[in-house]
């Protein structure tokens, strides 16, 4: 039935509820933290069947988008995140998926890598970089942390040789 959809992009957590989970062969471990989308059919949308879906994430920082980004869905904020339909690779900063069937719903960019959810640096407690309350997830970051430094009152100090993923610093 003809009708309307209407999407917003809400720059927030989406969280990790229901993961890590599996689509196809790889498993989605995080949701990008850089925020999530809300899609609502109005005007008595309705549809027969599944539909696909591209959705593009200019500007996320929070990892990777490649041909493995998956898109994940649920139905609700409370709900647990799961692979509905099938991945299509995408491109650039796009990632896309098909036969999916959920609406209303809320996507997110799932991240198929084993590794902790984006650390940033707080500098709640101290300067030490060693301090798990320094960060946002409240543990120092790991080998395949991806670390993000905001301006902060106590900028870090390393006193030992650290390795981490990546490292992005976003000046004052």
């Amino acid at each position: 039935t003809p009708g309307t959809l209407i999407a917003s992009f809400t720059d927030s957590l989406p969280g990790n509820s229901g993961l890590p989970l599996s689509d196809g062969l790889k498993t989605v471990h995080n949701s990008f933290s850089d925020g999530y989308w809300h899609v609502t059919p109005g005007n008595s949308f309705a549809f027969g069947g599944g539909y696909s879906l591209d959705l593009t994430g200019n500007g996320f920082t929070e990892f990777i988008i490649d041909t493995s980004t998956r898109i994940i869905t649920r139905s609700n904020s409370s709900g647990n995140w799961a692979a509905n339909g099938y991945h299509v690779i995408g491109t650039g900063n796009t990632a896309s998926r098909a036969s999916m069937t959920t609406l209303p719903a809320q996507y997110a960019f799932g991240d198929d890598t084993d590794c902790s959810i984006p650390v940033i640096w707080t500098g709640t407690t101290s300067s030490d970089w060693s301090v798990g309350s320094n960060w946002s997830t409240n543990e120092v970051p790991i080998k395949c942390s991806r670390v993000r430094i905001d301006s902060s009152s106590n900028n870090p100090i390393i006193n030992s040789d650290i390795t981490i993923d990546s490292l992005t610093i976003n000046p004052r």
